[in-house]
């Protein structure tokens, strides 16, 4: 209000005010009047939207757990990091389940290996270097696919009990 009181024009404070996260709608109307009070907030660990996260916590499930669930059902994990008697803010938008991945349909058989710096001259990398008809070998790809990866197959729920 002291910025239009100084002169200030309306857009300017307006603008002003979004860049400073405030509501520019309270310009409108009659500023004599006194600010109607927001109703009162839910608590976090009250809030319909959190209750199953609370209920892992209660059962003993560590916060880690607690928050890759949140991010796996496209929740705002962050919140768990603040007071949870403290009313729930606005929700911010999830970067990460605004670029929802496509889902994998194929469970690949995990290697693992330590990279070497250098090869040595007596081991089967360097051999292969050396071998001419390494360079004659075509790759299938199809081939590795049948290899490595095999599909995942989706079973109903009520099959399984």
């Amino acid at each position: 209000m002291k910025m239009l009181k100084v002169g200030m024009p309306l857009p300017v404070v307006q603008h002003s005010m979004t860049r400073d996260g405030l509501d520019p709608a309270i310009l409108e109307g009659d500023h004599n009047k006194p600010v109607q009070e927001a109703p009162a907030a839910v608590p976090l660990k009250e809030d319909p939207t959190y209750t199953k996260y609370f209920k892992m916590l209660k059962l003993g499930l560590p916060m880690g757990a607690v928050k890759n669930a949140m991010e796996r059902d496209g929740v705002d994990s962050s919140v768990m990091d603040g007071d949870h008697n403290a009313p729930v803010s606005a929700p911010k938008p999830n970067v990460s389940s605004a670029k929802k991945k496509e889902k994998d349909t194929h469970r690949r058989t995990r290697l693992h290996w330590e990279t070497l710096g250098q090869v040595n001259s007596n081991s089967v990398w360097a051999a292969l270097a050396d071998d001419e008809e390494m360079e004659q070998i075509e790759i299938d790809e199809t081939e590795f696919t049948k290899l490595f990866q095999a599909e995942i197959k989706s079973t109903p729920i009520a099959a399984q009990s």
